[in-house]
């Protein structure tokens, strides 16, 4: 069964400002005039720019964020398409849940597309324990309770919740489970959604909707969902939408194949392991002045392997060494620099020396029929010890187009 509904948000009669990302690495700002499955329309200083949906990466809000309201919703979903929506009421039979969200009023969800409920904020003192139970293979449902700083959980079926307890069956006894007793509840595993809505919207802060198509009219926003009546809304709170899942794959989101790392100074107790969307120690990822939100940060000498299987066409990334590094006045010093190698099926598609200082190097590689990428940060030029030191490789918004 899917579910469909048509949402109304800020009403713009001119159209908003709006920054649009291409596939192509393009960037194009104006007025938003049209926005339908097949095309974009924007009046650029009194010119229309058109744009193929199939085209575009990424469309942003302009002028600063939009007045958002206030989301004070406790009561977190989380469906099996990635979206993520909070709440602040609940109410669920065997097939259906209900849940009431300060921008998107009433969002009625088929019980098989959500994954789990939380009712308890997030807490750092159980969040592992949460996602491990979230990720976990599952034949039945898990009821969660929270036991001082344990989450425990029960293994049954959830049915129906009201305003003041869930019925739940356990070992074939129906029982009756008062709301402020439950943490949360997590469904049991279910096929994999066919044909998951691919547009990413962003709804604030901590709340994402994936939808199958987004349109935009004088009218307002449409955001197309498979399978029920529409759902209107007129609060300003659109911030953007990703328009990517399909069409591009950002390697930090990924697990590589294969990774082989040396020891800094060969002292195990100094791995300095690759880290993604962050720098080494754990902080944003910045190349030149710019902080990115994704890509992968490397130490000498790790090689990192992902299989692509020939589906992309080409990979994107800009790269530079660790900004808070300092140049070396001395072109003899090894001090940081690093050698960055990009191999597609073993034929070297990028090779070239990385230094503190040097401007940032913006990567695009055709990888059209690439089976297996490796991504290399070796010691520099004439160093084959590992002591080197200051080889802060940053490749940010790392990815491969289709």
């Amino acid at each position: 069964m899917q579910f469909a509904s048509w949402l109304l948000l800020s009403v713009f009669s001119q159209g908003p400002l709006v920054e649009v990302t291409t596939l192509a690495g393009e960037s194009v700002s104006g007025k938003l005039t049209a926005l339908t499955v097949e095309q974009l329309e924007i009046d650029r200083n009194g010119t229309t720019v058109r744009i193929p949906v199939s085209d575009l990466l990424q469309l942003q809000i302009a002028g600063g964020e939009p007045a958002l309201p206030v989301n004070t919703g406790t009561i977190d979903l989380e469906l099996r398409d990635g979206s993520r929506l909070r709440g602040t009421q609940l109410t669920a039979t065997a097939g259906e849940l209900r849940l009431q969200h300060p921008v998107l009023q009433e969002v009625r969800l088929p019980r098989e597309r959500v994954h789990s409920v939380r009712f308890m904020p997030d807490d750092a003192t159980v969040r592992a324990a949460w996602r491990d139970l979230t990720s976990r293979e599952k034949k039945q449902d898990y009821l969660v309770v929270r036991k001082g700083d344990v989450l425990d959980h029960l293994d049954g079926v959830i049915g129906a919740l009201s305003d003041d307890a869930l019925k739940f069956q356990f070992d074939g006894d129906q029982i009756d489970v008062k709301r402020p007793r439950i943490f949360g509840w997590i469904y049991a595993d279910a096929p994999p959604i066919k044909n998951p809505p691919a547009i990413r919207l962003d709804l604030g802060p901590s709340d994402v909707l994936n939808v199958v198509s987004a349109r935009w009219s004088d009218a307002g926003w449409q955001l197309d969902l498979p399978g029920q009546k529409p759902l209107l809304v007129t609060t300003g709170s659109l911030r953007g939408i990703d328009f990517s899942a399909g069409k591009v794959v950002y390697l930090s989101a990924t697990e590589p194949r294969d990774v082989e790392q040396t020891h800094f100074w060969g002292n195990p107790e100094f791995p300095f392991p690759y880290q993604r969307d962050r720098n080494l120690f754990g902080q944003p990822l910045r190349v030149g002045t710019r902080t990115y939100a994704r890509g992968l940060s490397l130490h000498s000498k790790t090689r990192l392997a992902y299989r692509l299987g020939g589906d992309y066409r080409k990979l994107t990334a800009t790269v530079g060494l660790d900004p808070d590094l300092e140049p070396q006045s001395d072109p003899k010093s090894t001090v940081n620099r690093a050698q960055l190698v990009i191999r597609g099926d073993r034929k070297i598609l990028w090779d070239a020396e990385v230094k503190a200082g040097d401007p940032p190097i913006n990567l695009d590689l055709p990888v059209g029929q690439v089976i297996e990428l490796e991504i290399l940060v070796d010691y520099g030029p004439g160093i084959s010890y590992e002591r080197d030191v200051g080889d802060r490789v940053h490749l940010a918004d790392l990815k491969v187009l289709k």
